[in-house]
């Protein structure tokens, strides 16, 4: 294997620990590339090769499976947009939206 290759996947295995742990927003793929001195799109196409999606596609299921955990266990809509570094209540409901097909009041149990 090329030492160019060996790196590049290296980078991606290590990014991916990275948004795995820290799902809220995760160090940008270009300031990693920056950092490493290599190519966005070689990390971008390497990534989905291992993973099976791109980078921002991971990102967002990352955000959206920690959303719906939090969600379930009670946690008020607006806090979890809040822990997920939404800017904006309404960008947190339409990604939430978007990705599960059901709004994240839904998941809301009614008070007895």
């Amino acid at each position: 294997m090329k030492n160019g290759t060996r790196r590049t996947l290296s980078a991606a295995i290590w990014y991916k620990q990275i948004l795995d742990s820290e799902c809220k927003v995760g160090l940008p793929a270009n300031k990693l590339c920056l950092q490493l001195g290599m190519n966005r799109n070689t990390l971008q196409s390497t990534f989905k090769k291992l993973y099976g999606k791109s980078i921002r596609e991971y990102q967002v299921q990352i955000r959206m499976e920690k959303a719906l955990q939090l969600l379930e266990t009670g946690i008020d809509v607006t806090q979890v947009a809040e822990e997920l570094n939404y800017a904006k209540m309404s960008a947190f409901t339409n990604a939430f939206t978007a990705y599960f097909g059901f709004a994240p009041s839904a998941l809301i149990k009614p008070v007895e």
